[in-house]
């Protein structure tokens, strides 16, 4: 894609940005059983799909082995190639700001991926599935923002 830089940045204020060293974060809101759970999510710019990680299977476990199945996934990055297993959640909805993200599925890690458990804190991982559904994003870091437009 491209990158632009605009003369003025949008007015927004949402302070949904934060940083762990040089990683971006971002919360999001799960909107499910007339609720909406807050997630902690790494803004990932080079994953093709988002995941939910396994600290997120722990907070809805009950939830999720009822209403999915558990399915295996060859994934893939910079330790190589392994099989998980995974739970698929249909039809999933994030809200970031006043924009809502529709999702056809999401995998659900069922097991950590952290090699310390100290690190195991986040609860998603934001891919291009959600990133190329707009037609562009802002990150912001003088104003800490992340929105989507």
């Amino acid at each position: 894609g491209e990158v632009v830089f605009p003369a003025q940045s949008p007015a927004r204020g949402a302070h949904n940005l934060e940083l762990d060293e040089l990683t971006p974060l971002t919360r999001v809101g799960w909107p499910h059983d007339g609720g909406e759970a807050r997630l902690l999510c790494r803004l990932d710019t080079g994953a093709q799909r988002t995941q939910l990680y396994d600290r997120f299977y722990r907070r809805f476990l009950d939830l999720l082995d009822s209403t999915t199945s558990p399915e295996t996934r060859k994934t893939g990055g910079v330790g190589g190639v392994r099989e998980l297993t995974v739970r698929v959640l249909r039809r999933v909805h994030f809200v970031l700001g006043d924009t809502t993200i529709v999702l056809d599925s999401a995998d659900v890690l069922t097991r950590p991926i952290a090699r310390d458990r100290s690190a195991d804190y986040l609860d998603c991982n934001l891919g291009h599935d959600v990133l190329d559904a707009f037609a562009g994003y802002i990150i912001n870091f003088r104003a800490m923002e992340f929105a989507l437009r």
